[in-house]
Order: structure tokens, then C-alpha cells, then sequence
């Protein structure tokens, strides 16, 4: 008798515990869940982020190409004065 009454104790025990890890269990699932709909959202931040900084630097490239372009010109067109007042003044 005092056998069944030892392992009766000890499955009570025992079923206890695996309650206890069930809802431990539960519990993380759900912070788990938690996390992954977190991730998610900031993956969407990073792809959003991704490219606006594609376009950022697609403009950048564009603006920088102008800006040469306008360097460009205004070179050309003051090489253009400088020896047309040299042609002017030298005889040219």
C-alpha cells in the first residue's frame, strides 16, 4: 500500500509540473508571437528605409551629374569671356 501511495504522490507531482511547463509553454508562444508580428513590422520599416535611400542617392546622382553639368557650362562659358577678351585685347 504504501508503494501505490508513493507513486500516487509522485504523479501528482509530476502531472504539477508538466502543468507548470504548459503554461511556461503557452506564455512564450505567445511572446514568440509577439516578437515575429514586431519583426515583421520592422522589416517593413527597413524596406521602406531601403528605398527611400535608393531614391536619395538615385537623386543625389542625378543632382550631382546637373551640378557638373552647370560646372561644366560655366567653365565653358567663362573660357568663352576670358578669350574673347583676350582675342579683343591681344588682337586675336
Amino acid at each position: 500500500m504504501e508503494e501505490g501511495e508513493k507513486l500516487s504522490k509522485k504523479q501528482v507531482e509530476l502531472e504539477g509540473i508538466i502543468k507548470r511547463l504548459r503554461q511556461q509553454l503557452g506564455g512564450l508562444e505567445g511572446e514568440r508571437d509577439k516578437l515575429a508580428g514586431r519583426l515583421a513590422t520592422e522589416e517593413g520599416a527597413v524596406a521602406e528605409l531601403k528605398k527611400a535611400k535608393a531614391k536619395l542617392e538615385k537623386d543625389l546622382v542625378l543632382a550631382g551629374g546637373n551640378r557638373a553639368a552647370r560646372r561644366r557650362w560655366r567653365n565653358s562659358a567663362a573660357l568663352s569671356l576670358i578669350t574673347g577678351w583676350c582675342s579683343v585685347t591681344w588682337g586675336r
